[in-house]
């Protein structure tokens, strides 16, 4: 099944919200942007629970605290899901053992757990839900159909079919920076060793390794059987050995990595300690060894970021597509490795789904802006960022579409993720060179061009404003960092008032970085974006599929943003790539005279 949306409601300071995948753009990661204490972890724990019912008799910590003297209520969380055709099949054969035949399925099934208090004591769980659009069934060998809704004890066995094989696998690993074990236990019986659970963690992703390798080795035939047997110690070793080299070309010879290095290897080593056989990990550079432990933070959240879920998308047994759970990555790096790390992220995309948190403008992409929500906590005070213990907490979540329509003081596109973050670059840090555009359809054009069409050309990234009159913000930020960009605007009537307004608000020190397509090219003068790619714009709208009753300007910002998202290859005419690479070559020139331009005064 697909998850296209998740409930929550009544869930520690969660009131009510909804998070969206399917957000018209078929979005596998939602980002979930806040300051710290703004609710993003009680989201994500939300989420996990799901999928651990006997917690909820255990643990009372999930009541809203406002309500926690007397709550008499329900906490709630529901999944909506696709149904996919591998699901029909199955659901095909429940029905069967049933006596049941399907005639129409719904497309999508909302599948709930409600959690029921009294006198804010635990009383009972339920799942249940319900299906969006028509379920109909017929009984035996009748030819009668009958809403599938009606048949309440078959239904509630439904559901539960549903919870135990259907549903995606979530993996939530609350923080990959937790000290590493120097000894895996890899026997079944772990009773006396002390962190069992964390230990379990670990021995699962041995499994997950040996999985990736595809070579049908299991845990216990060849490897833990092994250990301690003399005549089987080669075996051991060709699979640790394979094992070990497996893990240094995801964490030391991918070029992604912000620990990369052709001198670093990681060996596995077998053991028996006090009776109980034993894996260790180490960390060789000729000719020390190392455990995970004893490097940096850094380093220990990547290396188990890259355990945890690298290897954890490969376990055969999974049904579906994952859904991970990634509370605050990377936290602990640089900004340069922020963005390697988020680049890792985009490759796990491409076969499962993510939900992840964070406070970093380095760990936002712009292709998933669509999946962005903004958490915020009602509780949080405005002037000093901290909760107050007086106030009830609402966590609730805006999309970043609506937190932009409905913030009408906000100037640019991005200005919102950057005021929710409270960001701004430090000295040494390298702000890249920027060309700001006229707004997101303009950004999803340009961003297309000169990073897919010409690929490693161009030295500068496109920012995008809210409109051709609304570029001031993204020029104050960049005059007061000293940084050099472009605003590029069209040459049209509505272009050329918006240059010469942006030019009497900021004064005479912005006019060298403020330019129209006319200033590109003669040829250029009274063209707008659309003008630069029209002998290919209706074409393109066809071959990406937009439809629906609205503006040419629209459905040509919705092209290109799904041709940027989605990696779709689309063939531009001659003229087109000729006019785009023009307009890039005039900014990368532009750009390139602007060095040294500034002395930074301190």
């Amino acid at each position: 099944m697909k998850i296209n949306e998740i409930k929550i409601k009544n869930y520690k300071g969660i009131e009510s919200l909804r998070l969206e995948f399917d957000n018209g753009f078929r979005s596998n990661v939602v980002t979930l942007v806040g300051l710290n204490e703004s609710g993003k972890t009680t989201i994500l724990e939300a989420i996990n629970d799901f999928y651990k019912l006997n917690r909820f008799e255990k643990n009372l910590d999930i009541i809203p605290k406002s309500r926690k003297g007397n709550f008499n209520d329900t906490v709630e969380i529901a999944f909506v899901c696709e149904i996919t055709k591998e699901d029909t099949d199955l659901i095909d054969e429940f029905l069967h053992e049933h006596k049941l035949k399907y005639t129409s399925l719904p497309m999508n099934i909302e599948i709930r757990v409600r959690v029921y208090y009294r006198d804010s004591k635990y009383s009972m769980h339920k799942l249940g839900g319900e299906f969006v659009g028509e379920f109909k069934v017929r009984k035996g060998k009748s030819n009668k159909t009958v809403d599938f809704s009606s048949l309440e004890a078959v239904v509630e066995d439904f559901f539960w079919f549903i919870y135990d094989n259907l549903l995606p696998p979530v993996i939530y690993y609350p923080n990959f920076s937790e000290t590493f074990p120097r000894a895996i236990y890899v026997e079944e019986d772990l009773t006396p060793i002390e962190g069992t659970l964390k230990n379990s963690y670990f021995t699962e992703v041995l499994t997950d390794i040996l999985d990736s390798l595809e070579k049908g080795y299991e845990l216990q035939t060849h490897i833990v059987d092994r250990i301690g047997v003399p005549d089987q110690e080669d075996s051991l070793n060709i699979v640790l050995n394979e094992m070990g080299k497996a893990i240094t070309n995801a964490v030391f010879r991918n070029q992604d990595s912000p620990f990369f290095s052709t001198e670093l290897l990681v060996r596995f080593k077998d053991r028996i300690i006090s009776g109980k056989k034993v894996i260790e990990i180490k960390i060789y550079k000729d000719p020390e060894e190392y455990f995970p432990d004893q490097r940096s933070l850094g380093f220990r959240w990547f290396f188990a970021f890259v355990l945890f879920t690298e290897f954890r998308s490969k376990r055969k047994t999974d049904y579906g597509r994952r859904l991970f759970l990634l509370d605050e990555p990377a936290s602990n790096l640089h900004s340069r490795a922020q963005e390697q790390a988020l680049q890792i992220l985009v490759n796990m995309s491409e076969n499962n789904s993510l939900i992840y948190s964070t406070h970093s403008p380095h760990m936002i992409h712009p292709k998933w802006l669509e999946g962005v929500h903004i958490v915020i906590n009602d509780a949080i005070k405005p002037s000093d960022g901290l909760s107050s213990e007086d106030s009830p907490t609402n966590v609730r979540t805006t999309p970043y579409r609506n937190f932009v329509a409905e913030s009408l003081d906000q100037e640019s596109y991005f200005k919102p993720i950057l005021d929710c973050l409270e960001y701004r670059p430090s000295r040494l840090e390298l702000v890249p060179k920027l060309i700001v555009v006229e707004g997101k359809g303009d950004f999803y054009c340009y961003s297309y061009f000169f990073t897919k069409q010409f690929i490693g050309e161009f030295d500068f990234r496109i920012y995008p404003s809210t409109g051709s009159t609304s570029s001031h913000f993204a020029v104050s930020m960049y005059l007061g960092w000293n940084r050099d960009f472009i605003v590029l605007l069209d040459s049209d009537h509505g272009g050329t008032s918006a240059k010469e307004k942006l030019l009497r608000k900021l004064g005479l020190v912005a006019e060298p970085f403020v330019y129209t397509l006319a200033d590109v090219c003669e040829t250029f003068n009274s063209y707008t974006l659309e003008d630069l790619i029209k002998e290919d714009v209706h074409k393109s709208i066809e071959v990406i599929g937009i439809e629906g009753n609205m503006s040419i300007k629209t459905k040509i910002a919705r092209s290109f943003e799904l041709l940027y998202a989605t990696d779709h290859e689309f063939d531009f005419s001659d003229l087109v790539i000729a006019r785009m690479r023009k307009v890039g070559d005039w900014l990368q020139n532009k750009l390139n005279q602007m060095e040294g331009r500034i002395v930074d005064v301190q």
